[in-house]
């Protein structure tokens, strides 16, 4: 199981999960702001998980900040919750130039899609 010190290789490529398995998305990168040295955001795209039949160019980003993941101790799959991370953190404020022309958008965008293309984000039965 990775602990507080990871490799980035484990993490780029790497599929999402739900706490429950399911895969929801892909991590296509990772930004770390070198002024203080941690990790900034996970830039995910869910559409090859969730919408395979989608070619949109380039397809859905996302920029998610590290505190809504976490490693699996069992499985050592990376898994999203929507539930931990940190409020203040649920927007993003930049990113590095590459992405000027892309349109990324934040948490509550990818919550949106997840709403639109599973019912992992907004079900909710009278049992739980």
């Amino acid at each position: 199981m990775p602990g507080p010190i990871f490799s980035l290789a484990t993490v780029i490529g790497a599929q999402v999960h739900t706490a429950k398995g399911e895969v929801i998305a892909v991590v296509t990168d990772v930004i770390w702001n070198q002024d203080t040295a941690r990790v900034t955001y996970l830039v995910i795209s869910p559409d090859k998980v969730l919408a395979p039949e989608l070619t949109r160019e380039p397809p859905s980003t996302f920029a998610i900040h590290p505190s809504y993941f976490y490693f699996d101790g069992e499985d050592d799959r990376l898994v999203f919750s929507g539930k931990i991370g940190k409020d203040s953190h649920s927007f993003f404020l930049d990113l590095p130039e590459r992405y000027d022309e892309i349109d990324v958008e934040d948490l509550n965008g990818f919550k949106l899609y997840l709403g639109r293309n599973t019912a992992v984000a907004s079900h909710r039965s009278d049992n739980e």
